[in-house]
This record gives structure tokens, C-alpha cells and sequence, in this order.
């Protein structure tokens, strides 16, 4: 029997080639697919969530994937339908959004189905679409706007509106014919589909265009023209040099070309035109516009910043993030941080301040969350004091300490636990 990784390297190589796959049913008979797939899912914490029956992770074993196989070998697997919950939008507290939880032996099989097609498919994606890949993520969608985005006039902001709930199951399959010429995979997919909403299933369709031939290569001359892409899932970001009337006709084109092959439609209150220099486009949670500052210059006397991409991010995030620790403009305690034991806490402050700080690292006003860093620390010691029955002074002095960084001696909210022998003691750091 081949293992996994073997399995998907076939895969991969076919769909380097564009090759089709001809009996992808008959994979699914691999039980160390499964194995590779109960690896990937079992430490996530929606394993132990329940969908419409009782069943989750910790009922796996091997007598469970052999159940599995022998009902797809029979055909006579039956996808449930998933238990849909609605919560809110990340951006948007009053709106919902639905969310589905299939059972743990449909959420085990539709992993080694994903395995499959992002094998096949992922060699075929395009260069610029950074959502749900290996090896990328917004920073390197991010990356690429500040790469690709010099001397840009125009940002063309996109996000599609309702796209994976409104997305064409069969536009989906006709997609999938054209490469895996299997009947009982494909119907496989198609009951899956109809099953309900699928939570994190995406599949879509890699179109290639060659670069038009451009009437100049001076970005001086008036008939210069450029245009670069970079898409997060349902997101996108296009960049122009040129006029605002072709910048406009672009964004119908693209609403046209969606409608019509994938009938999607753009949300019209988030796909705007946007000046690059006089205004900023939101992008991935970022603010991001064109740099124009003369004074700006390098060794040699040249303005150095002119044209260049500048990520931003955006005053809103801050007031939003410092709201959730403070009361009538001041920091204030945490009650519910109280209960646990001051490793955690103070863990738990910094695991949140250094996830947000690094997914803003690429900032060039990353300084701006000083503010924030200083709310979540005085919230910090008010959440210790309070729960010690203490003042925050008594808190600094007893937590106090200095440690030596890069950029030289700092003080922090050190916190030690000891333990015994041969293990080392557990230490966080209140930044």
C-alpha cells in the first residue's frame, strides 16, 4: 500500500502537467489518506465540537476509517447534513454569518477529499492568489501589493459578496469534470454539496491571461499602462497606472466577467475606485496607498519614498482593540481574567498584544500601537491587583524585572513558576 505522501506527489506531478486524474474514487480507499488527514484535524479545537450527531475526534480509531472505506467502496456513504450555527462577523458585531459543523467522519473524509484536489490543483493556482495555500497568507498577498504596486494611480478595491454562500454548485463540478474524468467522485462531491453549507471547502478555478503588450515602457508617457493583481480568497486588490475612466471600465468588466462565468456578484459598498495617493484602499485588514514626500531622500539626494507602497494601519483597529480594555476612557480590570492563575493571565495578555503586533509588523506606523500596549499593560496589573486584593505598585514591584534584548535592557511583568526536577520552570513575560 502507497503512503500519502507518495499518493499526492502522483497527484501533484498530473497536475503539473494538466493531466487528468481517471480513478480518484478509488483513492479514497487509502487509509493513510485518513491517517494524514486525523493528523492535520484532531489538534484543532472544532474537533471536539459536535455537528448533528454526538460524534467527534474522540471516538477515532482504525475500525472507524475501515468503516468508512467499506461504505465508499460499496457507494453507500451518505454525507449528514451539518449542524449550521450563526455567529458574528468579525467586522461587523450586529451582522451574522452562518457556520457550519459536519460530523467528525464527514469533517475526516472531506479533509482527505480537500488533500486530494489541493494536490492536483495547487500547481495550476495563480502566482497571485494567496488565500488558503501552502506556504501563503495575507502577509505574502500583502508582500506582493508592495512589490508589484510602485507608481500606482488607482487601486481598484473588490470583494465579492456573499461568495461562498452563493457560489454555483454546478458551475463547481464543471469545473472538476474537466479534470477528474471519474463518475463516482464526482457524484461523491455533488451529494456533499447538496448536503448543506461546507465550512472552509473552497475550490476555484486558476484563469491565466497573458500580459497585454503595453504601447510604452516610460511611465512618463501618457500612454503607459499597468495593471497588477493580488486576491485573498474573496478579496482582491488590482493597482493601475492610467486614467480613472479605465480604472472604472476595469471594475465593470470585472463584474460582468463574474456574473456571467461564476454568477457572483462584487458587494457594491466594498468594491470601490480609490486614488492611491490622495486616499487609502483597505486591503486584509490594512490601509494602503502611494508615498509622496519630497523631503524623503537617500545618500545620494534623490527623493527616495515617491511612488512607493505604504501599509497603514488604520485608527479604527486601535480604538477597537483598546476598547475592549478600558472604562470611561481608562484602563480597566478584567474580572474574568481574575479566576486563573497569574502565569495564565499575564500569558494570555501577551499571546493577544503580540498577535496583534505581528499581524501589523509590516506597518510603517507600527509605533501607533504603543497606546494600545500600554492599556493592555495597565489592564494587565489592575487584573492582578484585583485579584491578589493589592495595589498596582505592590503588582509592578513584585513582578518587576529586566531582561536583556537586541535593542538593549527593557523592563517587563515577569512571572515564574517553578517545577520539579529535571523540568525547567515555566516563565512568560509581560511586554
Amino acid at each position: 500500500m502507497r503512503n500519502a505522501e507518495t499518493i499526492l506527489n502522483i497527484i501533484r506531478k498530473r497536475g503539473q502537467r494538466g493531466l487528468p486524474i481517471q480513478d480518484a474514487y478509488r483513492l479514497l480507499y487509502q487509509r493513510d489518506l485518513y491517517l494524514r488527514a486525523y493528523g492535520k484535524l484532531y489538534r484543532n479545537k472544532g474537533a471536539m465540537t459536535e455537528g448533528a450527531t454526538p460524534e467527534t475526534v474522540d471516538g477515532m480509531s482504525l475500525e472507524k476509517i475501515e468503516t468508512i472505506i467499506n461504505l465508499l467502496r460499496n457507494e453507500r456513504y451518505r454525507w449528514i447534513p451539518v449542524r449550521r450555527i450563526f455567529i458574528p462577523k468579525k467586522n461587523a458585531k450586529t451582522k451574522l454569518r452562518p457556520l457550519g459543523l459536519p460530523s467528525w467522519s464527514d469533517k475526516l473524509l472531506q479533509e482527505v477529499i480537500r488533500s486530494i484536489l489541493e494536490a492536483y490543483y495547487e500547481p495550476q493556482f495563480s502566482e497571485h492568489s494567496h488565500g488558503f495555500r501552502p506556504k501563503r497568507g495575507c502577509h505574502t498577498a500583502l508582500r506582493e501589493v508592495m512589490q508589484k504596486g510602485g507608481g500606482t494611480k488607482w487601486f481598484i478595491e473588490g470583494d465579492l459578496c456573499a461568495c461562498f454562500d452563493k457560489i454555483d454548485h454546478s458551475i463547481l463540478l464543471n469545473i472538476l469534470q474537466e479534470s477528474f474524468h471519474d463518475n463516482r467522485f464526482i457524484r461523491l462531491l455533488s451529494g456533499l454539496l447538496k448536503a448543506g453549507y461546507l465550512e472552509d471547502w473552497k475550490c476555484a478555478r486558476a484563469y491565466k491571461r497573458k500580459a497585454q503588450t503595453m504601447p510604452s515602457q516610460d511611465p512618463n508617457d501618457p500612454n503607459f499602462r499597468r495593471l497588477w493583481y493580488v486576491r485573498y480568497a474573496d478579496d482582491f486588490l488590482l493597482g493601475l497606472i492610467g486614467p480613472k475612466n479605465e480604472a472604472m471600465e476595469i471594475k465593470h468588466k470585472i463584474s460582468e466577467l463574474l456574473s456571467k462565468d461564476l454568477k457572483l456578484e462584487l458587494n457594491a459598498e466594498k468594491t470601490l475606485v480609490t486614488h492611491a495617493r490622495n486616499q487609502k484602499a483597505k486591503f486584509l485588514g490594512y490601509e494602503i496607498h502611494t508615498l509622496h514626500e519630497d523631503s524623503k531622500q537617500d545618500h545620494r539626494g534623490w527623493r527616495c519614498i515617491n511612488g512607493n507602497i505604504g501599509l497603514r494601519i488604520p485608527q479604527q483597529v486601535q480604538k477597537e482593540k483598546c476598547a475592549k480594555y478600558m472604562k470611561h476612557g481608562k484602563p480597566k480590570h478584567m474580572p474574568q481574567q481574575a479566576i486563573d492563575a497569574a502565569y495564565s493571565t499575564v500569558s494570555q495578555y501577551q499571546a493577544e498584544y503580540r498577535g496583534i503586533a505581528q499581524y501589523y509588523r509590516m506597518a510603517y506606523n507600527l509605533h501607533t500601537l504603543n497606546k494600545l500596549k500600554y492599556v493592555m499593560e495597565v489592564s494587565l496589573v489592575k487584573t492582578l491587583a484585583n485579584k491578589y486584593k493589592t495595589t498596582c505598585p505592590k503588582i509592578y514591584k513584585r513582578y518587576n524585572a529586566k531582561i536583556m534584548t537586541e535593542g538593549g535592557e527593557r523592563k517587563v511583568l515577569l512571572v515564574k513558576v517553578e517545577r520539579e526536577a529535571p523540568k525547567k520552570p515555566l516563565i512568560t513575560l509581560g511586554e
